[in-house]
């Protein structure tokens, strides 16, 4: 059985390296921009089952990009609560029963962090059409041919739209950055 300090700690880590953050209890000072681009860009898509290496931060980039303006900022922060809790693939998160608490945590964290940034998502916003978007792109220029039949809902987008090409960490967290600064104009 685990101490109270020891749980704690267990549940409290160092984003960027200057903040104590508690996943089970965030603070909304607690997130910050630079965080969020620093995690999510050396974090890897797919759970790094990918041709080659692909930051959650140049997908949500991506994302922002086909989004309707009015949803771009939604768009970009769409993934933002991955930067404190991690990503899981989606088969394992449409899994019942197995992440329900994950669910709830990562829910709330992403209500937070929209909040923050004063970001009011709504339901009909084109930010999920340009996740689906998104995730055809990244299937046709990221995965092999053998996970051609996984996702048989998306939109076809043959070899037109965007032509993916991975970026480092390093310059997708610039990327990221820009593309904040540009939709909150700094």
């Amino acid at each position: 059985m685990l101490s109270i300090t020891q749980a704690r700690s267990i549940q409290v880590f160092h984003p960027g390296g200057n903040i104590a953050f508690d996943v089970f209890n965030p603070r909304r000072e607690d997130i910050k921009i630079d965080s969020i681009a620093h995690a999510l860009s050396n974090i890897c898509r797919f759970n790094g089952n990918c041709k080659e290496f692909y930051s959650v931060a140049q997908h949500s980039v991506m994302v922002s990009k086909i989004c309707l303006p009015n949803d771009a900022l939604q768009g970009l922060l769409h993934d933002a609560s991955e930067a404190y809790l991690g990503d899981v693939v989606q088969p394992l998160k449409r899994f019942s029963g197995m992440f329900d608490r994950y669910h709830e945590l990562e829910h709330q964290l992403q209500e937070m962090i929209y909040s923050k940034f004063e970001v009011v998502p709504h339901v009909n916003s084109s930010c999920h059409h340009a996740d689906m978007l998104a995730l055809a792109y990244e299937k046709r220029d990221l995965m092999s041919p053998a996970v051609e039949d996984i996702w048989t809902d998306l939109p076809a987008v043959g070899s037109t739209g965007y032509s993916i090409i991975p970026l480092s960490p390093n310059e997708a967290k610039v990327d990221f950055l820009e593309r904040w600064w540009e939709l909150t104009e700094g």
